[in-house]
């Protein structure tokens, strides 16, 4: 998958955020990988709040999930991290002017998620880029 978003990202002169499961040193992570226009990987981000029973698989995450985009500071989480504010509020710290969140709803939540995302980009002063796959 890496291979694919690199010459993606370096063909179409974009950067990428995308999702993905990741193993390392035998434990596995929901994580994301942000590539960018030069096919580099910038940030590999692990989720750090797991829902419970659905993601017992994985490992939680530790660190932010922080990159440079054409000298603007990105930063990237993942679902259920939006849940907790003080969490979020490391990104604005951080001088996080975009932060990514790569989601899945389910559906009965999507529009608590939707409003929670705002408000959360309100309260830490960035802009905020969601992008939700739906459970059917």
């Amino acid at each position: 998958m890496v291979h694919i978003l690199s010459h993606t990202a370096q063909q179409k002169q974009i950067e990428i955020v995308a999702g993905d499961t990741d193993i390392k040193d035998e434990a596995a992570h929901n994580s994301a990988l942000s590539v960018s226009s030069e096919g580099m990987i910038t940030m590999d981000y692990n989720k750090r709040y797991l829902v419970l029973v659905l993601e017992d698989q994985f490992v939680p995450g530790k660190e932010l999930g922080l990159s440079l985009f054409r000298d603007i500071q990105m930063g990237t989480t993942i679902c259920k991290d939006i849940d907790f504010p003080a969490y979020i509020r490391r990104y604005g710290r951080n001088n996080v002017a975009v932060l990514s969140v790569p989601a899945w709803d389910f559906i009965a939540d999507d529009w608590l998620y939707s409003r929670m995302v705002i408000l959360r980009g309100i309260e830490n002063g960035l802009s905020m880029i969601r992008t939700a796959r739906l459970e059917d």
